[in-house]
């Protein structure tokens, strides 16, 4: 619920994307299936970090939030808006 609640809060045409582009479904669609690969992408570094590796479990989060914030970032800049 709390992951959904952010996905659509965050997704802000104007400010985010700076787009006019007509096709707000499309964009959506594709903010919402980099966001859930996002937190695909951070679970699966947790899990990594922390189970395999046995890091302590609030640096696995650090590290998973950096990355699933760069991936957010650049992804959504040259998919979401092309």
């Amino acid at each position: 619920m709390g992951f959904s609640v952010a996905v659509v809060s965050n997704y802000n045409r104007v400010w985010t994307f700076e787009s006019n582009d007509p096709r707000i479904i499309r964009q959506l669609g594709l903010f919402i299936v980099i966001s859930l690969a996002g937190l695909g992408l951070n679970t699966l570094t947790i899990y990594i970090l922390h189970q395999r590796k046995e890091i302590d479990f609030y640096v696995s989060k650090f590290i998973a939030v950096i990355i699933v914030f760069c991936w957010n970032f650049f992804i959504n800049a040259t998919v979401t808006t092309a």
